[in-house]
Parts: C-alpha cells; sequence; structure tokens
C-alpha cells in the first residue's frame, strides 16, 4: 500500500521536470559559452544550478541535505579561489567536490525511483535527469584529472583537448556507448574511469527500465 507520504515524494513532476531543463540547459551552453571568460564564469555558474535543484528535491531527507548543502559550498567555493588564484590544483579539487556532489544527486534521486509502486510522469524526468546527471558526474571527474594532468586527453589529430565542451562531448558519447573515437584517453587511470561511465551507461538503462516496468505493472494492477 502507498502511503501518503510516498504519494508525497513521487508525485512532483514539476520539479522534476526543472530538474531535467536545468541539465540540458547547461549541457547546450557549453558550445556556446566555453572559450570566452565571461562564458566561463557563466557556465561555472550553470553547472551548480541542477545541483541546487536536485538538493531541494531530496528536501525531505535532512539527514542527506545538510552534508550535501556543506559539500556545494565547499565546492564553490574552491571554484572561486581556483578562478581567482588559477591553482591547477585548486581546479582539480574543485572538480573532485563537483563529481562528488553530482554523485550523491544520482544516488539520492534514484531512490526515488527504486522505491516506486507505480510510474508517473515524474520519475520518468527523474530517470532522464539522473541520465544527465551521470553524464555530469563523469564530465567533472575528467575536468578534475585534466586539471593536473593536461595530455590525459587527445583528439585523433594529435591535438590535446583544451576546452571543457569537449570533455563533455566525451563523456556524453561514452556513456551512451556510442564511443566516436575524435577524443580518446591516453592516460592509464582515466581509460579505467571512461570504461567504467560506459558500463555505468549500460547498467543504468537496464535497470531503470526494469524498475518502471515493475512499477508500471504494480499501477496496471492495482
Amino acid at each position: 500500500m502507498v502511503t501518503e507520504r510516498t504519494r508525497d515524494e513521487f508525485e512532483r513532476p514539476a520539479a522534476d521536470l526543472f530538474l531535467l531543463f536545468t541539465m540540458l540547459s547547461l549541457i547546450l551552453a557549453h558550445p556556446l559559452l566555453d572559450g570566452v571568460i565571461w562564458g566561463r564564469i557563466v557556465l561555472g555558474i550553470l553547472t551548480f544550478v541542477p545541483l541546487i535543484v536536485a538538493m531541494v528535491r531530496m528536501a525531505d531527507r535532512k539527514e542527506l541535505v545538510w552534508p550535501f548543502a556543506a559539500l556545494l559550498l565547499t565546492a564553490f567555493a574552491c571554484s572561486v579561489a581556483a578562478y581567482v588564484s588559477g591553482s591547477q590544483t585548486l581546479h582539480a579539487i574543485q572538480w573532485a567536490l563537483t563529481a562528488l556532489a553530482f554523485a550523491v544527486s544520482v544516488g539520492g534521486l534514484f531512490s526515488y525511483l527504486q522505491a516506486a509502486t507505480r510510474v508517473t510522469a515524474g520519475h520518468l524526468y527523474t530517470a532522464g535527469s539522473i541520465y544527465l546527471l551521470l553524464v555530469g558526474l563523469f564530465f567533472a571527474l575528467y575536468q578534475s584529472f585534466a586539471a593536473v594532468l593536461p595530455g590525459a586527453f587527445e583528439k585523433t589529430s594529435g591535438a590535446t583537448t583544451g576546452q571543457a565542451v569537449d570533455l563533455l562531448y566525451f563523456s556524453m558519447v561514452t556513456l551512451t556507448t556510442v564511443g566516436y573515437g575524435d577524443i580518446v584517453p591516453v592516460n592509464g587511470i582515466v581509460r579505467m574511469i571512461a570504461g567504467l561511465e560506459a558500463t555505468t551507461g549500460v547498467l543504468y538503462v537496464a535497470i531503470t527500465v526494469s524498475i518502471l516496468v515493475s512499477g508500471y505493472k504494480g499501477r496496471a494492477s492495482s
């Protein structure tokens, strides 16, 4: 039996749709704004918007929200410090913390899907948002490594990847297992992370489809 509290947790399609919109906006903004100074500032801010929305979406889980808020504040402070100082070490720390924040968001939101006893529009929006948050998670990891290992990624032309949009694109095609091969990881650790991302993309689709189908059957039989 679905309790009122469980219904309240799941039936927030507007919030779930807004989270999906913020992730799509972040992805589409990168090719337009990356490469210019003020554009990178805007992208830095936009990176935290879906994380803040995810935090609000998980507001009922007090044991998770406050540590998550502290993590976001620390990551943002490191972001500002890295921009002002130009320190690649701070840049790497900033993106590592951001990757952790994306990971917490994915885990917190996925728990809603796991507990689904029926499928609503909100669940579908959340499933899409989690997929894009995974793109953001691995993108942040790649950014962290690229900050301290400038030659960790190369284009097939032999040039190194100098823009964030390249790593975001690489994260997207790796998660979807498309793998065009125009950007390749050449560092051993980064190659393993890329392999893990491809595996995560396949497993996420399989597991999520199974959960949603089970929820749909539950709704049909009720």
